[in-house]
């Protein structure tokens, strides 16, 4: 079976728009004669990476798909030679992400599931994390709020698989800010974290109703 053909069959199957559009000629890297407007069809690059979908004034733009020399590939929207929209994009080691793209990165709101079993599901700025967001660990943690460059950091809510829960807010991935912290075994501090540490102001509740006001750092109390 000759590229052209193979190309063709690919098309037809990730396409919702089928073969709607006349096809294009089959173009390479170093032989870029042709008009492709208006037209589906097959771009393959030097590198080994090849686009097969549909053409715009000789840019990549509407339904198609990308197969990258390293493995990874996209199949989804394109707007003037870049992923942009609508799409799935899956990296060589696995992961997979569901969602809006803008010059060529994740933007928008996607799903991010990654091969060691942690899944994000929220918003995205300029391909990191930013935003409100549920991030699943695979470890049975999980973390509902805010974002920032990839990281937690604003208000949220973190729960542990062994059943304590803190609320509150965060900086750079840590617990900082004003913020409960629940135990499992019903002990409860509210007031100031540094560094994911009690530091500050708070006030410690015991599962027997005694209270310890006072100052804390990093995690113990100092007055």
């Amino acid at each position: 079976m000759n590229k052209t053909y193979l190309a063709a069959i690919i098309f037809l199957l990730y396409s919702p728009s089928g073969f709607a559009l006349p096809a294009c000629p089959v173009i390479t890297e170093d032989l870029k004669e042709g008009d492709l407007d208006n037209c589906y069809g097959p771009y393959y690059f030097l590198d080994g990476s090849r686009y097969l979908g549909e053409w715009k004034n000789n840019f990549f733009h509407g339904q198609g798909s990308y197969e990258f020399a390293n493995g990874d590939s996209y199949v989804g929207e394109f707007k003037d030679d870049q992923i942009a929209g609508q799409g799935t994009y899956i990296s060589n080691n696995g992961d997979k992400y569901v969602g809006d793209h803008e010059n060529g990165q994740r933007n928008g709101e996607g799903i991010l599931t990654l091969v060691n079993g942690d899944q994000y599901i929220g918003s995205y700025k300029a391909g990191m994390k930013d935003g409100k967001g549920i991030y699943s660990y695979a470890n049975g943690d999980s973390y509902t709020g805010f974002f920032k460059s990839d990281r937690i950091d604003g208000q949220g809510s973190y729960s542990s698989i062994n059943g304590d829960k803190f609320v509150g807010s965060h900086k750079e991935g840590k617990k900082h800010g004003q913020g409960t912290y629940i135990f499992v075994n019903g002990d409860i501090y509210v007031g100031e974290f540094k560094d994911d540490y009690m530091n500050g102001p708070g006030t410690y509740t015991f599962n027997d109703d005694t209270k310890i006001t006072g100052l804390w750092k990093n995690g113990q109390r100092i007055d």
